[in-house]
């Protein structure tokens, strides 16, 4: 890797690019791309994670269902009281 690859890499991420046009613009991997990113740029903001579970919709559906108490929908779903608890709140 050139210093003026890294220069470019480094401009495009901080203008915003994401990192499968960052590797195609610099040829390297992105793998790479995110590892020398890593490196250089540790508090860059990362993009959000999508959620996947199925349990926040399990609680919504048992609420709207009619059990009301978050103690009992925990206990019903095996997860904890505070998880219910904030999973009602963001919906509520």
């Amino acid at each position: 890797m050139t210093a003026t690859n890294l220069t470019t890499l480094l401009a495009l991420a901080d203008d915003g690019a994401d990192v499968p046009t960052i590797a195609a613009r610099v040829s390297l991997g992105e793998g790479r791309v995110y590892a020398l990113l890593r490196k250089h740029r540790p508090d860059r903001a990362r993009k959000p994670r999508k959620r996947t579970s199925e349990l926040p919709a399990k609680v919504l559906g048992l609420r709207a269902a009619g059990v009301t108490d978050p103690v009992r929908i925990a206990f019903l779903l095996d997860v904890s009281r505070q998880y219910v608890y904030r999973i009602l709140a963001d919906n509520s």
